[in-house]
């Protein structure tokens, strides 16, 4: 049986990957179409930043990192959730990898993702 904080926390974050989810849903379609770099997060890569970080970009990957971190404490997997699949797209964007893939691919992937999952 679950505790009230437990419940309390489960809660919370259900709330925050759904809202998580919908920011990603909303932005992703302008980042296919015009290359917005969405994935440049400067913890990743500080040193091959563009100069185009924006807030938008730092606040969804800590709030990922945060569900991430929520549902290690509650003993919840964490592959394949919509966190997971932001920081991937974030750390495959900010790698040196010859085969990484743009923005715009990037994007692409991770808003199918999210629709196969709805």
């Amino acid at each position: 049986m679950k505790t009230d904080r437990e419940s309390k926390a489960l809660q919370e974050l259900e709330v925050s990957e759904r809202e998580l989810k919908q920011v990603l849903l909303t932005r992703l379609p302008a980042v296919v179409e015009g290359g917005f770099p969405l994935f440049e997060i400067d913890a990743l890569a500080p040193a091959v930043r563009s100069g185009r970080v924006h807030e938008e970009s730092e606040r969804l990957y800590r709030t990922a990192e945060s569900c991430l971190r929520s549902r290690d404490r509650l003993q919840l997997p964490v592959a394949g959730s919509v966190g997971s699949l932001f920081i991937a797209a974030c750390a495959e964007f900010c790698s040196s990898g010859e085969h990484r893939r743009g923005p715009r691919k990037l994007a692409a992937a991770l808003l199918e993702e999210l629709r196969r999952a709805a």
